[in-house]
C-alpha cells in the first residue's frame, strides 16, 4: 500500500516537472503554442492521413475542442487541409513547411529537456526505467481499453 502511494506521488511529480520544464523551454524559445496544439501537430506528423476525427480519437479529446485547435493551426499556417480522395465528406490534414520546422525545433527542445532531466543517471538504470515505464503505459492502455468495452 505504501509503495502504491509512493508510486502515485512519484509519477505525478515526474509528469509535473517534465511538463513544467518543457513548457518553460518552449516559451524561452519564443514558441507560444499551448501543449494541446503541439500534441495535435505531433499527431498529424505521426499519422500523415489524419482527419479531425482521427486526431480527436488519438488525443482522446472531443471533436469540438480538436476542431478549435485545428482552426487555430490552420490560421497560423502550421497545417493545411487537403481533399480526402477516399471520402469526399472529410479532409486530410498535413503539416506545412512552417509546421514541420516548428516541430523540428520542438523536438530539439524535448531532447534538451530529456538530457537535463536524466543528467547523472546511469544509462542502464535509464534503460530499465524506460522498460518499466513502457509496461506501466501498456497496463494503463489495456485497462482503459477494457473499461471502454464495458467489461
Amino acid at each position: 500500500m505504501t509503495t502504491n502511494i509512493a508510486l502515485n506521488d512519484t509519477l505525478h511529480r515526474l509528469i509535473h516537472i517534465y511538463k513544467k520544464q518543457l513548457v518553460q523551454n518552449i516559451r524561452a524559445e519564443g514558441i507560444a503554442l499551448p501543449i494541446t496544439h503541439i500534441r495535435t501537430l505531433k499527431s498529424i506528423r505521426a499519422y500523415p492521413l489524419s482527419t479531425g476525427k482521427s486526431i480527436a480519437s488519438s488525443l482522446n479529446r472531443d471533436k469540438a475542442q480538436v476542431a478549435r485547435v485545428l482552426n487555430d493551426l490552420i490560421a497560423t499556417g502550421f497545417i493545411e487541409k487537403q481533399p480526402n480522395p477516399d471520402d469526399k465528406r472529410s479532409q486530410l490534414l498535413a503539416l506545412t513547411l512552417t509546421g514541420n520546422q516548428l516541430l523540428d525545433e520542438i523536438q530539439r527542445i524535448e531532447q534538451r529537456v530529456g538530457i537535463q532531466l536524466t543528467r547523472g543517471i546511469d544509462p542502464l538504470a535509464l534503460e530499465q526505467f524506460m522498460q518499466t515505464s513502457a509496461r506501466i503505459i501498456k497496463n494503463g492502455a489495456e485497462e482503459s481499453d477494457h473499461n471502454q468495452c464495458g467489461d
